[in-house]
């Protein structure tokens, strides 16, 4: 299965500052033909790559009809530009430390 991806990471610390984790190496947004993921990858563990599908956030317009159409934020039939503008404008710092493992952790005068 062939991946588009794009790096992430510098928006992210651009849109969030000192709550994105500084051991993060990188963040990608990888979409194939079906799917769309997130890919995280840590200063401390370079070997390891931790991948979470994206559609396990709802777009809230969707959700009444979820039996018919896939309620997911993120389509796959999308150009994958459009995939990380929607989850770089869209998603607040909450629903990111919510949803995806350690890229936002807690500033020590900010809690989420």
């Amino acid at each position: 299965m062939v991946y588009k991806k794009r790096e992430i990471l510098s928006d992210l610390i651009k849109k969030h500052g000192k709550s994105i984790n500084p051991n993060l190496k990188s963040v990608k947004i990888l979409q194939s033909e079906k799917d769309c993921f997130i890919m995280s990858q840590f200063n401390d563990d370079i070997e390891k790559l931790y991948l979470e599908n994206l559609d396990i956030i709802a777009d809230d317009d969707f959700i009444e009809v979820s039996d018919v159409v896939n309620p997911s934020m993120f389509n796959p039939q999308n150009e994958i530009t459009e995939n990380v503008k929607i989850f770089l404008e869209e998603l607040d710092k909450e629903t990111i430390a919510m949803c995806f493992s350690e890229i936002i952790v807690a500033d020590l005068n900010d809690k989420l």
